[in-house]
């Protein structure tokens, strides 16, 4: 039954989707995206998305704001800003069922699905082009609820209410009634963000993202070996091949973000490591790291064993692997000087004194006090919590400054500290 006029009782702020605050959030992979958490973790993305069809409408809508003793009102310039205000959403796209009959340019009308997150209303308005390019005001008629696999998707009528240039006296009205301006975010679901989002917080993402991109293309430009085409540390002599971080990284990045004109390959060999921390950051599970080997280093090459893998490493002129050692095996790295000179107010948030896989004793014991302020960020993801943004920005304003071994093995942790934030920078609207 459709959802018309003043019936309240079919709009109940519950049925607004809201993005759960998850206390267990993991890292998503890429793989992880053939199937969709956004909204019910035990159904696929296809059956949800195949029933979202029709032609792609972006439109600047405006949702009335109201609570359960307010009514729904058409649009009107007399009714005061007290009465009748609204949230703007630039950009949404509307999935319009079949095309808009402009024959009559009076009597408009069409219908369209909404997937977005939110509560459509009768009355609520949106401003969009038509054939030849002239920009008109629509409002909602009727909205009918449908659900597909526990998602509510909403079927909308719509009529045409004013042309925009007959009536700017309405535009203006509504651009006066707005209290707050949100984006839809076409990325919400690679980036298991909110499809709505405020514009200031918006922005911030924007920003975020190309902080994204920058370090991706930095640590590729500096830790991929041109001679091998493999993730490599950055050394005056030898060469060093950490299996581990490699993997990691092209499990927390697409192919895609890697930088145009550098090939990098993956390369696997035997080892005995059977877990480590970084399986614990991709499983988002600081009860892992009691299971994670931190007696991992670096170590001579096997060239001589009954593994192909393994021999292939000597004919590749690779001199050290990384894998689990003892006093007698585990060998320094001869890694380059900093390329970036520091500044006088540097401040060390991230290095450790250990010989530990990546991370202090304090760290692999959860004695989360003691660990640096890097180690304490990243517990707290591990413990399901969003690290702080100002946090966050210390490490991106410091990265070019950390010793090289650190941007080798704490870039790949702090991407995937900023992929969460990207993740959870939003507001319900």
């Amino acid at each position: 039954m459709p959802i018309l006029d003043l019936d309240d009782s079919n709009k109940t702020p519950a049925e607004q989707v809201v993005i759960p605050e998850d206390n267990k959030r993991k890292l998503y992979t890429d793989a992880d995206f053939k199937t969709s958490t956004l909204f019910n973790k035990d159904h696929e993305l296809d059956t949800i998305v195949r029933f979202i069809s029709g032609s792609k409408w972006e439109v600047d809508y405006f949702m009335q704001l109201r609570d359960v003793n307010d009514s729904l009102s058409m649009p009107d310039v007399n009714i005061p800003a007290t009465l009748l205000k609204y949230n703007r959403i630039n950009n949404l796209i509307l999935n319009l069922e079949g095309g808009i009959d402009q024959s009559d340019p009076d009597n408009i009308t069409g219908s369209c699905k909404i997937n977005a997150g939110f509560l459509p209303n009768y009355g609520d308005v949106f401003i969009a082009p038509l054939a030849g390019g002239r920009e008109a005001i629509f409002v909602i008629t009727e909205v009918t609820k449908q659900r597909y696999n526990l998602h509510e998707i909403y079927d909308v009528n719509f009529k045409l209410f004013e042309f925009l240039d007959r009536n700017s006296s309405l535009y203006r009205d509504l651009i006066f009634k707005t209290v707050r301006e949100y984006t839809y975010d076409k990325n919400f679901i690679p980036d298991k963000g909110s499809p709505i989002i405020l514009n200031q917080d918006y922005a911030k993402k924007l920003d975020l993202v190309n902080v994204k991109k920058d370090i991706i293309e930095f640590y590729f430009k500096m830790m991929v070996n041109s001679n091998k085409n493999l993730i490599m540390v950055p050394t005056n002599t030898g060469v060093y091949l950490d299996m581990f971080i490699n993997e990691f990284m092209f499990k927390i990045i697409d192919t895609t973000d890697i930088p145009s004109g550098i090939k990098v390959s993956r390369l696997t060999y035997n080892n005995k490591v059977r877990f480590s921390v970084l399986d614990a950051i991709l499983e988002r599970d600081k009860t892992k790291i009691k299971l994670a080997n931190k007696n991992i280093g670096f170590i001579n090459t096997p060239y001589v064993g009954g593994y192909p893998t393994t021999r292939a490493l000597g004919y590749l002129n690779i001199d050290y692997i990384a894998d689990i050692y003892d006093n007698s095996t585990r060998v320094d790295i001869d890694v380059i000087d900093n390329i970036y000179e520091r500044s006088n107010d540097y401040e060390d948030l991230v290095s450790n004194d250990s010989i530990n896989y990546i991370f202090s004793d304090n760290f692999y014991n959860l004695d989360r006090a003691n660990c640096n302020l890097f180690e304490q960020a990243v517990m707290d993801y591990l413990n399901g919590s969003l690290v702080e943004m100002s946090v966050i920005e210390k490490f991106i304003d410091s990265y070019l400054e950390w010793d090289i071994i650190d941007q080798f093995y704490k870039l790949p942790i702090l991407l995937v500290l900023i992929k969460d934030q990207i993740a959870n920078t939003y507001s319900n609207i």
